[in-house]
């Protein structure tokens, strides 16, 4: 939605409704997907217990790991939904080229790079590797804001 919106006010060369409609749709990505993440984090153990036996001793070990593992994908979404329709967003200004190197970076560069540090050098193990990858997604995030702010300041 975020690239057709900014694509149909791109085509009529409107800056201001370029970045008003950038905006809002960023806004409401991080809106939905915090409230996915209270929604996801508020119910865990019911969906965990959707796949195992949560009262049973013999599942504990893998029931604890499953909350960890799915309280960092909790709260990753939300950098993936920013991520996500920031790249839209640049999408439907036809900035393709830049963002792909920038993603390029973040994600094979410092998010696999922290997924293997955090995860085979420190205790975290299986959730450093999650962190490491967000932290990736966090890297896209930011780059793919800062390009957008920094295409519409050559605008005004």
């Amino acid at each position: 939605a975020a690239t057709v919106r900014v694509g149909q006010w791109f085509g009529q060369r409107n800056w201001a409704e370029i970045r008003q409609a950038a905006w809002v749709s960023v806004g409401m990505a991080i809106a939905f997907t915090a409230v996915m993440t209270l929604i996801l984090l508020s119910r865990l153990p019911q969906i965990i217990g959707l796949y195992l036996d949560i009262d049973d001793p013999v599942n504990a070990e893998v029931v604890g790991a499953s909350m960890v593992l799915m309280t960092v994908a909790a709260f990753g979404q939300i950098l993936d939904g920013i991520q996500r329709t920031a790249n839209g967003v640049l999408q439907g200004l036809q900035d393709t080229r830049m963002p792909m190197l920038m993603g390029a970076i973040a994600y094979w560069g410092i998010g696999l790079a922290m997924s293997y540090l955090l995860g085979f050098h420190t205790p975290l193990q299986g959730a450093g590797v999650w962190i490491g990858y967000y932290t990736g997604t966090l890297g896209a995030a930011i780059a793919f804001v800062w390009r957008f702010q920094r295409l519409m300041f050559k605008k005004n």
